[in-house]
């Protein structure tokens, strides 16, 4: 069986992307990061610890830079203007997701499927599934990037519609949108929910 994370899907066919390419992105609140990857897992790890497992903000801070400090590039050490970043950004999270009264956060989704010659799983964890008023599903994703390009918001919002499709045949539930969260911009973008053949998704085009 392939299996296959939609974080490593770089192209979807048939979905229409005029949506991302209208997109003008704003320009970063913070100092650009030296590490975006070690930043993006940080305020991730933050955000489980906090919402998942109740961990209040100092701890679940301490906790997420512990987990990723073995991640860093050797010899950069954490600067005071890198911190004030990382915690900028979780504040820009927290902020967001005060606005919904239900969400899940880090949830794990997972689909076998029937190919003509083999069979598929597609499988992952999408960070942020909100539960609306009326009863529909809006899938968020965080990018922590010091300059967001067309190219990086077209990736996350092909994988936040594999999670998305994943979400609906699953669960059976309405898809409202697709929102990508950029925090170091303070920016929200909303794209709208596509069908996608999850059968027909490959990895490499």
């Amino acid at each position: 069986m392939k299996l296959i994370s939609p974080s490593s899907i770089n192209k979807i066919q048939d979905i229409n992307l005029s949506s991302v390419l209208e997109i003008d992105f704003e320009t970063r609140k913070v100092e650009a990061f030296k590490e975006q990857l070690f930043v993006g897992n940080v305020v991730h790890d933050f955000i489980d610890m906090h919402f998942n497992q109740d961990a209040i903000y100092k701890v679940a801070l301490t906790s997420a830079l512990y987990a990723n400090k073995n991640s860093r590039v050797k010899g950069i050490d954490l600067t005071n203007d890198e911190l004030k970043g990382i915690q900028h950004n979780i504040d820009y999270c927290l902020k967001y997701l005060s606005k919904f009264d239900s969400f899940d956060i880090e949830l794990k989704v997972f689909n076998k499927y029937d190919r003509k010659f083999f069979k598929q799983a597609i499988g992952g964890t999408a960070d942020i599934v909100i539960h609306n008023d009326d009863d529909s599903v809006t899938i968020a994703d965080f990018k922590n990037y010091n300059n967001p390009t067309t190219d990086d918001l077209t990736k996350a919002y092909y994988q936040t519609l594999v999670y998305a499709n994943i979400i609906k045949d699953t669960q059976d539930v309405e898809i409202k949108e697709i929102q990508i969260v950029y925090p170091t911009q303070e920016q929200v973008i909303t794209l709208p929910f596509q069908e996608v053949d999850i059968t027909a998704i490959r990895t490499r085009y």
